[in-house]
């Protein structure tokens, strides 16, 4: 079903109406994704065409249809976002549960797949990082690594205008985007 409704026929032009719009530039690059005129997806992380292109053509089209709107700089948790706590439990086994995995107890991992995508240094937690998941929306990726008394735990946070772009169900496959390229960086470069 994805597959019908998510072709270039039929989202191509929503996705080129973002260059030079609501954060790209003339090239339609994220997470290390480059989708060309003809909508040919490729991957540079693993300098591959990307197979499962439905889903960015999905996340795009939605994120075209955005006015572009300031950050507030205000954080939300993923399950205060409208609707986010219906998705919470998918969201958590998803997003949060893989990246503790990865990173729980590597967290200088984490800091070097961070940086690959140009994330910036925050000061929560034991170390947390925000990544532009898509140019105007930034995720503020937490993690405490694991202690004696403790086990690791991470926390995803949105700046509160994501809402303006996407709906919380497409934020949640954002989230999910971004935690699955992390661990792919650290399969790749670490």
């Amino acid at each position: 079903m994805a597959s019908e409704l998510w072709t270039w026929e039929r989202c191509g032009t929503h996705i080129l109406s973002l260059k030079n719009r609501l954060g790209f530039a003339d090239t339609i690059c994220f997470l290390k994704y480059c989708i060309n005129d003809n909508g040919t997806v490729h991957d540079k992380l693993n300098e591959t065409q990307a197979s499962d292109h439905e889903t960015l053509y999905w996340m795009l089209t939605h994120y075209a249809q955005g006015e572009e709107t300031p950050l507030t700089g205000e954080l939300v948790p993923f399950d205060k976002l409208p609707g986010g706590y219906a998705f919470f439990g998918a969201f958590r086994h998803l997003t949060i549960d893989p990246l503790v995995d990865a990173f729980g107890e590597r967290i200088e991992d984490f800091e070097r797949c961070c940086l690959y995508f140009h994330g910036t240094k925050c000061s929560f937690g034991d170390i947390s990082f925000q990544v532009h998941a898509l140019p105007l929306i930034p995720l503020t990726i937490v993690l405490w690594e694991k202690t004696e008394e403790f086990p690791p735990r991470c926390s995803f946070f949105y700046d509160k205008s994501a809402s303006n772009y996407l709906p919380t169900e497409d934020l949640a496959h954002l989230g999910e985007l971004l935690s699955l390229r992390l661990r792919e960086v650290q399969r790749v470069i670490l």
